[in-house]
């Protein structure tokens, strides 16, 4: 049986597909499975997929409707053998090393996390290119230590799932799957849970995940979403806040502001901007009993997120009349 199922969800890649698989089957790592999903691409991406699995005996690919990326990352996970898991992104390539930095010389419990730093790349500027972070090898344990969670993992710099190694298990026995209802944040929302039944963090100094930025606007995260994804995902980030602050014993209110602003305010903000005559009730019915929250920890950034958190919980403004502030409020700034 193979030491890691490496999953790669596809979706009308076909320009990048190639670049991306040949640098998963070039690893210098070869006890894997490479599970490519096509989620429905109506491009020549399955069937550049098909001959993959064609030339080599790693490659198992998926052929399904278009469901989303979260659907098709969980349809890898029910179909991985390994114990271990690792997601690489269709348009993004790793270098030959990345999955031996990952797993090998480690002595890995059964209840932890591997990460490591990322390249951002972009298209037409390859002089741009940084790192995302730096970690040093290292591993820490329980009792964990506040400020080393939050500078190490619960930041804005490591939402991502890729550049990283799970286990299958803690996986399956928690029942950890991405939000199929929503694809903003997905990534957070699933780090997240499964950052609530680890015992050990350890970091690597390699750097080898490409990820990439292209001129063409197809890149996985560039996607126009709806009012009830920003609102699935903010109820989704703040449910699990809750046990990660427990977890991690998070008592600094600075570092209690940046999770919440990170992980759910920020996007409850937007479901609120986004709402219309279908949902605006259940939308602010929610946020007004949140109001301690955004109270104590949303900052505003803007003059209109001021306006908003001013207006928002004045008691005598219903739900029906911040409905229509918040549409004269968009009729009067998109006039020409």
């Amino acid at each position: 049986m193979s030491q890691i199922s490496v999953i790669v969800p596809v979706y009308n890649v076909e320009n990048y597909l190639i670049q991306c698989v040949n640098s998963i089957l070039s690893q210098t790592f070869t006890d894997f499975e490479l599970l490519l999903v096509d989620d429905g691409s109506k491009d020549n991406s399955g069937m550049i997929c098909d001959e993959f699995a064609e030339k080599d005996t790693r490659v198992k690919v998926f052929h399904t409707e278009n469901r989303g990326v979260s659907a098709a990352r969980n349809l890898g996970i029910k179909k991985a053998v390994a114990d271990w898991i690792c997601f690489i992104d269709s348009d993004d390539w790793v270098d030959d090393n990345y999955l031996k930095s990952l797993y090998c010389d480690r002595n890995l419990c059964d209840k932890c996390i591997v990460c490591q730093s990322f390249y951002v790349e972009y298209e037409l500027l390859p002089e741009k290119r940084y790192k995302s972070r730096l970690y040093h090898d290292a591993i820490l344990k329980e009792p964990f230590d506040e400020q080393m969670v939050m500078d190490n993992i619960l930041n804005d710099y490591c939402v991502n799932i890729f550049a990283k190694l799970f286990r299958k298990e803690v996986i399956k026995d928690n029942g950890i799957y991405f939000n199929e209802k929503t694809s903003i944040f997905e990534d957070a929302i699933f780090l997240h849970k499964y950052l609530l039944y680890i015992k050990e963090f350890y970091f690597s100094s390699s750097v080898s995940y490409h990820y990439m930025r292209w001129n063409n606007n197809l890149s996985l995260t560039i996607k126009k979403h709806s009012c009830e994804e920003w609102f699935a995902t903010a109820v989704e980030l703040l449910k699990t806040n809750e046990l990660l602050i427990k977890k991690f014993s998070i008592c600094d209110e600075d570092n209690l502001r940046e999770i919440y602003n990170h992980y759910g305010l920020s996007q409850l903000y937007t479901a609120c901007i986004c709402v219309n005559k279908n949902n605006y009730n259940k939308v602010f019915d929610y946020v007004k009993n949140k109001k301690e929250l955004f109270q104590k920890y949303y900052e505003t950034k803007t003059i209109e997120q001021k306006i908003f958190k001013y207006i928002f919980f004045i008691n005598k403004f219903s739900c029906k009349m911040i409905y229509f502030l918040i549409n004269l409020y968009k009729t009067v700034t998109t006039v020409p």
